[in-house]
């Protein structure tokens, strides 16, 4: 196995793990609100991608999650 192969595998992460756990949802009444707490900030990161915010690079695990909820 190649050094890139190897570096491929490293910092490769299932797009399709993160789109489960999106789907982890808890009804609260008539909200329904999503659990982020069990993703890792990289897969925080790239939600916040997807959805096209900006300026998210910079925060934390929790500020993610506050940014991710509204």
């Amino acid at each position: 196995m190649s050094f890139l192969e190897k570096f491929k595998q490293f910092v490769n992460f299932n797009r399709t793990t993160t789109s489960d756990k999106k789907n982890k949802t808890e009804s609260t009444g008539t909200t329904t609100t999503t659990d982020y707490s069990s993703l890792k900030v990289t897969e925080l990161k790239a939600l916040a991608k997807e959805r096209g915010y900006t300026g998210y690079s910079n925060l934390r695990k929790t500020q993610l999650i506050e940014l991710l909820n509204k």
